[in-house]
């Protein structure tokens, strides 16, 4: 049985914010409700639930009925989901294929890995060994487990780390934004980690999985630049994300 924790982390890893999410679950749980409803149900701040109907209603995904007060219902959720998934799928086999084809080129100390546990095993063990700098893209922790992250914190003030994460709601967790932790968007269909001068690869494909590391100077090159955009160009974009500001109702 899926429970409403498993279900919010899925839509998350879909692009969606941890109140968007909430939000949605709840209204195909209970079907139209207040803003006064839905903050009281999943105690989030009325003006955040009035942030997130917003971006709902922008993406299509909500409808508003009534007024004094107001309803607020799903709108083809599903279908939506369906369309997301469909594209995060062909994405996903595209990245795939590409992966394979490296596989018939001779790249010098290109590893591949078909098993999650043997490529967090190796992911950790470079970050043990990392000299000079370890910068991450990814959905949220929780895909590559509690040892890499608490092992991200200890060498945090050792070696030049940056996280590029979506899930906001352990943003949110920290306090204060610390320096080393921007909060991106949309959500990376993928795993993406560059240790010293090593990549770390895996296309994020449901129970599929397929994972690699290499040293070949073009792709990390290519990725290196891919990070350095969304850690500079992006964060300024999605800074409005974040703010607690009290959005008037449409």
């Amino acid at each position: 049985m899926v429970d409403r924790k498993e279900l919010t982390e899925w839509l998350i890893s879909l692009g969606f914010s941890s109140n968007e999410a909430s939000i949605l679950l709840l209204l195909s749980e209970r079907g139209a409700l207040t803003v006064s409803e839905i903050s009281k149900e999943l105690r989030i701040a009325q003006p955040h639930v009035y942030t997130s109907l917003q971006e709902l209603f922008e993406k299509g995904l909500v409808e508003k009925i009534g007024s004094r007060p107001a309803r607020y219902c799903n709108l083809n959720f599903v279908s939506k989901l369906d369309e997301i998934i469909k594209q995060r799928k062909k994405y996903a086999e595209k990245m795939l294929n590409h992966i394979r084809s490296l596989s018939s080129q001779s790249f010098k100390g290109t590893i591949f890995f078909r098993n999650k546990k043997i490529f967090k095993g190796e992911l950790l063990k470079a970050l043990k060994s990392a000299n000079h700098r370890v910068w991450l893209v990814i959905p949220a922790f929780s895909l590559i487990g509690d040892n890499i992250e608490k092992e991200l914190m200890k060498i945090k003030n050792k070696v030049d780390t940056r996280i590029a994460i979506s899930d906001i709601r352990y943003f949110r967790t920290l306090g204060e934004s610390p320096s080393f932790i921007r909060y991106i968007q949309p959500s990376p269909p993928f795993i993406l980690v560059i240790i010293d001068n090593r990549l770390f690869f895996a296309p994020i494909m449901g129970n599929m999985y397929l994972g690699i590391s290499m040293d070949n100077p073009d792709l990390l090159l290519l990725y290196s630049n891919y990070f350095d955009h969304i850690w500079r160009d992006d964060y300024v974009r999605t800074l409005y994300r974040l703010r607690m500001t009290t959005p008037k109702e449409y």
